[in-house]
C-alpha cells in the first residue's frame, strides 16, 4: 500500500509543480522536503519487505526484528505530521490573527513529534518486536497517537470556525469567496 500512495503522492507532487509555480519558495521547499521524507520511508519499507519476504522467507527469527522500523514509521512519520500541523498552525494564525489557536496546536504538534521520536527511540533500542510489550513503549505511542489526533482534530475545528466566519464575514459585505 505504502508503494500505492507513493505513486499517488507523486502526482500530487507533479499537480502542484505544474498549478502553482507563483508559490512562495518557502512552502516550495517545505512540500519537496516532505516528499523527500515520505520517498525515504517509503524506500525504508520496501527494502524492509524485501528482507522478510524474499531474502530470509523461511527464518521465523527474522519476522521479528525492528530493523529500520523504529526509524521509518515513529521518526520519519512523526516529523511529517509534525511539518504538517505546523503548516496549518501557520494557516490558523493568519485566520484567527491571535496567538492564541496557534499556540494551543503548536503544543500538541511538539508534543506528538517528541513522543513520536520517543517511541522509535524505544523501538531502536527493544531490537525486536517482542521487546516493546513493555507498558512504558504503550504510554509513549498513546502520547504520540493521542497528541496527534488531538492536535489534527482541532486544526479541523479552527479552520472550520474561521473559514466559515471569513466566508460569513464576506457575504455579508457583499463580496463572493
Amino acid at each position: 500500500m505504502n508503494c500505492g500512495f507513493q505513486g499517488v503522492l507523486c502526482v500530487q507532487i507533479y499537480t502542484y509543480y505544474i498549478g502553482f509555480p507563483n508559490d512562495k519558495i518557502f512552502f516550495k521547499i517545505l512540500i519537496y522536503v516532505v516528499f523527500a521524507l515520505e520517498t525515504v520511508q517509503t524506500a525504508i519499507t520496501t527494502r524492509d519487505a524485501y528482507v522478510i519476504f524474499v531474502d530470509s522467507p523461511r527464518s521465523v527469527g527474522s519476522l521479528g526484528s525492528v530493523r529500520t522500523i523504529w526509524f521509518s514509521f515513529p521518526v520519519i512519520g512523526g516529523l511529517v505530521a509534525f511539518i504538517g500541523q505546523m503548516f496549518f498552525a501557520y494557516r490558523i494564525k493568519i485566520l484567527s490573527m491571535s496567538w492564541i489557536p496557534t499556540a494551543i496546536v503548536t503544543l500538541f504538534a511538539v508534543c506528538a513529534m517528541v513522543a513520536a521520536i520517543s517511541t522509535g527511540a524505544e523501538a531502536f533500542i527493544a531490537g525486536e518486536l517482542s521487546g516493546l510489550h513493555i507498558s512504558e513503549n504503550y504510554i509513549t505511542c498513546g502520547i504520540w497517537n493521542g497528541s496527534s489526533a488531538v492536535c489534527d482534530i482541532l486544526i479541523t475545528a479552527y479552520m472550520f470556525y474561521y473559514l466559515s466566519r471569513h466566508v460569513s464575514h464576506n457575504s455579508s459585505l457583499g463580496v463572493r469567496s
